[in-house]
């Protein structure tokens, strides 16, 4: 399985100079729900629009569906999921994974991070 979650678990958020939002409060319209945190914003991964090159076929490969981060229930999301008659000794390239953001309204223009990890989990 190759999953993306962000660094420090479900209390991180996009970090900015002057102010912050998150990546994971599925409160409408991007407000501040009751999650852990005082922001709002959620992010959505789509896995299933990924292109898949490299030098291994795409047997044995199952993309992931479409989610969003929502503190507590989904803490991580599963890019590709890799079964028994997957391809070994060769390369897969990843590329085109959509990713949206709700962002609250009036939210200042900065420079903004959130540090994620990609963990491959053999199963």
């Amino acid at each position: 399985n190759l999953t993306l979650a962000a660094d420090g678990g479900a209390t991180s958020f996009w970090d900015g100079t002057v102010s912050d939002y998150d990546f994971n409060d599925p409160t409408a319209e991007a407000g501040d729900g009751a999650d852990d945190d005082g922001f709002g914003g959620q992010m959505t991964i789509d896995p299933s629009v990924m292109t898949i090159g490299g030098t291994c076929t795409e047997t044995g490969l199952i993309k992931g569906n479409s989610d969003a981060f929502e503190e507590g229930p989904t803490n991580d999301i599963t890019l590709l999921t890799a079964g028994a008659t997957a391809d070994t000794g060769c390369y897969w390239d990843l590329t085109g994974i959509g990713v949206s953001q709700t962002i609250p309204a009036e939210q200042g223009a900065d420079g903004y991070d959130i540090d994620m990890t990609l963990t491959v989990t053999a199963i």
